[in-house]
């Protein structure tokens, strides 16, 4: 199992914290559980997938919760809809409101990646659960949040497309690009989805932190 305890200096370090540190711990738990997670291909979905990896970290940091990670996951599905729509149509009307060039409007939208874990973790819907998500990534750099969930993704995903890419037409054979789907379906999105899980617990553990700062 592994262990989620923080130490008390991670609210002030997280500046210190590398996105690599983020992927490390996310490997090692998805390693640690790799048969459970490859035994639901539920999980490559991208809104079972999301509900799934929260619930199932839940478990293992609150083993008393006793939730069932699939049942709970199918439960869960309806209140997170209408959740995640409202911050999506939240995050439109504010691009259309104030342009594209503004930086905050990035922030905003990955402020809704984190709108799964606050749901699973904190029971919070709607316009709380919006402003919750804002909160949460005004507690750290953006930079750091925007490498950990956007930048890395972003270039791990075109990397491996371009590598299958080339191989296929080396190869005459399309077997390189559906290994490529198979793995990102299979092992990167989970993964994926487990990064955005620790990054909301130690965002959460600094909001936390700056809230007891008198």
């Amino acid at each position: 199992m592994v262990s989620f305890e923080k130490s008390d200096e991670d609210g002030e370090n997280m500046d210190k914290k590398t996105v690599v540190q983020f992927w490390k711990q996310a490997l090692k738990f998805y390693g640690s559980s790799f048969s459970r997670f490859l035994l639901f291909p539920l999980i490559g979905l991208p809104l079972f997938g999301k509900i799934f990896a929260a619930v199932y970290i839940k478990q293992e940091e609150q083993p008393s919760a006793a939730l069932n990670g699939i049942g709970q996951s199918f439960r869960l599905l309806p209140s997170y809809i209408p959740s995640a729509f409202g911050i999506e149509w939240r995050n439109y009307v504010y691009i259309l409101l104030h342009g594209r060039r503004r930086l905050r409007n990035i922030g905003r939208r990955l402020a809704k990646k984190l709108s799964v874990s606050v749901l699973v973790f904190e029971s919070l819907k709607g316009e709380e659960a919006f402003e919750r998500c804002l909160e949460l990534f005004d507690s750290a750099p953006e930079s750091l949040v925007s490498r950990t969930i956007f930048l890395v993704p972003l270039l791990i995903g075109g990397l491996s497309l371009l590598v299958s890419t080339i191989l296929s037409d080396r190869l005459e054979s399309s077997q390189p690009f559906w290994l490529f789907f198979a793995v990102t379906y299979l092992v990167f999105f989970p993964l994926l989805n487990v990064v955005k899980v620790f990054l909301y617990l130690d965002l959460a553990k600094i909001a936390k932190n700056q809230a007891e700062v008198p």
